[in-house]
């Protein structure tokens, strides 16, 4: 047994090199990232800067005095409650640039999600109704993919309901989505969406991430290498340089992240 204690404890220090090795790694892969994503939102033309826009939904689709409209950005994290950031008093969790939107915008101190689970609240949130009228009560576990059920079936959970970008490309906003959607049939673009790189299901690694690719006709599955996080966040970059080429025409772009689940 004190040889096994002896083992153990020489294993526990050996280990401890190599745990501060790839912290070290990840923090400096994290900072690489976080320069490079602010050189290409800095070579952004000012117009399609998200930290230049104007934070007024309830305006989105009505002119300004100046003629211009507001574009939008709509970042959701995953089952995140409010206890876990800095800004509603957690002293523990770092969650600095969260910290930072909520100091230079609103910070919400009474408003409710209408369901603790992730699809019936994001549901919510797009269509504006609670999940009696939307019909997603719960987790969706099939209909995403294909690979999901033994009969390969795809659902269209919200088929035949409006949703907000469908209201935004009505009045001519370009609507892209990166990351998570996982509210049935990720392999269709759905909701006013042009621009779609959907999360193929609800959650899942977050290295070789299984994604759906809809820019050919027929969209396929693919792992995503890069840890995926950072490749939401590229692909929302993407399409903010890809709006460059109109730049009279106002975007909406929806960020869905599967972390912090």
């Amino acid at each position: 047994a004190a040889t096994m204690i002896a083992t153990s404890a020489k294993q526990v220090a050996s280990s401890r090199p190599r745990q501060a090795e790839r912290s070290d790694q990840n923090r400096r892969r994290e900072e690489g990232n976080q320069l490079a994503w602010r050189r290409r939102l800095a070579a952004l033309p000012r117009h399609l800067n998200p930290t230049s826009t104007v934070p007024a939904v309830s305006s989105a689709a009505l002119p300004s005095a100046s003629g211009a409209r507001a574009n939008l950005l709509v970042i959701i994290t995953d089952d995140q409650g409010l206890w876990t950031l800095g800004c509603y008093g957690n002293d523990e969790c770092k969650t600095p640039h969260l910290d930072g939107l909520a100091s230079e915008g609103l910070l919400f101190r009474n408003f409710f999600c209408v369901s603790p689970v992730c699809s019936p609240a994001r549901a919510s949130m797009l269509t504006g109704r609670i999940p009696s009228q939307h019909g997603i009560h719960d987790w969706l576990a099939g209909g995403n993919t294909p690979v999901e059920t033994d009969d390969g079936r795809l659902d269209e959970y919200l088929a035949g309901q409006s949703g907000y970008t469908d209201a935004l490309a009505a009045a001519g906003y370009i609507c892209g989505l990166s990351g998570k959607w996982h509210m049935g049939h990720s392999h269709k673009p759905q909701k006013g969406f042009s621009f779609w790189r959907p999360h193929t299901k609800g959650g899942g690694p977050y290295y070789h991430a299984p994604m759906v690719d809809t820019r050919s006709s027929e969209p396929a599955q693919y792992e995503e290498a890069r840890y995926v996080t950072d490749a939401f966040t590229d692909t929302a970059l993407a399409f903010l340089e890809e709006r460059v080429v109109e730049p009279t025409t106002p975007w909406c772009c929806y960020v869905g992240y599967t972390a912090p689940h």
